[in-house]
């Protein structure tokens, strides 16, 4: 018995001590994943914090070759389509061309109409003072005598638009910076498209040839995507923005032309882009006509085309194809108004598009466009 005893005894232990090991190593495996998280999640938030601080100290020469990428995308079909026929410089000086006058003319209309604000702000003040007042004793007819009394001892409601006046004062400075962010970006696109049309030349030269056909490969597919959503992204825009500016223009609303290039452009970024380009407007509309009807059927005509813009013209052309989560569009606004303000905004949502583009193309980075996704 007692040899039995100590058998099952040795034998107990010895069970014991083999599992220790093994749990041992549980315990080791999991706290070295831990450690590891740790660290992945640490080098992210340095790596966050650094391309922040890069960003606003190489904002101003980012800037413009952010904006030339993006516009290298949106004409690389019709550059395409063009040097069929032609030389690639013949082709980018006609989309040079084209590009160079339309931005002048439609810039140089766009702060005019500025300035036609500007010289009006008194009236304005005024008409917004009258209606503010006239809302105000609307609201008081339904409040108790003794407020009523109160309201009516009161001034006269002004609502001050000195600092408007002001800074459209200034137009002409921001006109020739504009002209001239305009010039350096048109620059940079030029040099975009020739150095794209040498680049598989330059990859094949620089790899071996396995390398450098995935590597083409990869790049043609972020291309491709990046292009067809920047196309259909500026076309979508321009069939808001246009009908919106003729219906300004019909209505005689001042500074039509230059709300419909806030249009165009505020569309890009999403849920605030929408509201601005058809407040703007309308508060304009609202403080100019001296009936409310009118300016009532012109707010109802803008908001039917943006309506249209955002619920059927935009989701029939472009699909599921970019699919950003809610929240990352959130952050992305916030990280990039953060960074560049307004410019960072228009920015924002074309950017990471690219880069969920880009994630999706490569294996080990497919989760994490995946978690970007809707």
């Amino acid at each position: 018995m007692k040899t039995i005893k100590d058998r099952e005894y040795r034998a107990d232990h010895q069970d014991g001590s083999a599992d220790e090991p093994s749990r041992g190593d549980e315990l080791s495996s999991t706290s070295s994943g831990d450690g590891q998280f740790l660290r992945r999640l640490v080098i992210g938030l340095v790596g966050a914090a650094a391309a922040f601080f890069l960003l606003r100290a190489l904002g101003e020469f980012l800037k413009p070759v952010l904006v030339a990428l993006l516009l290298v995308y949106a004409i690389w079909p019709l550059h395409a389509r063009l040097k069929r026929g032609m030389r690639p410089g013949g082709s980018l000086l006609i989309i040079g061309s084209g590009l160079g006058l339309v931005t002048l003319l439609i810039g140089w209309m766009a702060f005019a109409n500025a300035g036609d604000i500007g010289k009006d702000v008194p009236k304005y003040e005024a008409r917004a003072g009258r209606l503010a007042g006239h809302l105000r004793d609307r609201v008081a007819a339904y409040l108790p005598q003794s407020i009523q009394e109160r309201i009516g001892h009161t001034d006269p409601v002004r609502i001050p638009l000195e600092h408007l006046g002001e800074s459209v004062q200034n137009l002409f400075g921001v006109f020739s910076g504009f002209v001239a962010w305009a010039a350096l970006v048109g620059l940079y696109v030029i040099f975009m498209v020739l150095e794209a049309d040498r680049f598989p030349g330059a990859i094949r030269r620089a790899f071996p040839p396995e390398r450098a056909a995935r590597i083409l490969e990869v790049v043609g597919s972020i291309n491709e995507a990046v292009i067809e959503y920047l196309s259909v992204k500026v076309k979508v825009n321009l069939i808001v923005a246009i009908p919106a500016g003729l219906l300004m223009l019909g209505f005689g609303v001042r500074g039509a032309v230059l709300w419909a290039v806030l249009t165009f452009l505020a569309r890009f970024i999403p849920y605030l882009g929408g509201i601005i380009a058809f407040a703007l407007p309308v508060a304009t509309a609202v403080v100019q006509f001296e009936s409310p009807v009118r300016a009532g059927l012109f707010a109802a005509a803008l908001l039917a085309i943006h309506i249209a813009g955002e619920y059927f013209i935009e989701p029939v052309m472009t699909g599921k194809a970019v699919g950003l989560s809610p929240l990352v569009v959130l952050l992305a606004l916030a990280f990039w108004d953060l960074s560049w303000g307004i410019v960072g905004m228009i920015l924002a949502i074309p950017l990471t598009v690219i880069l969920k583009f880009a994630l999706e193309r490569l294996d080990r980075t497919r989760p994490l466009a995946r978690l970007l996704s809707e």
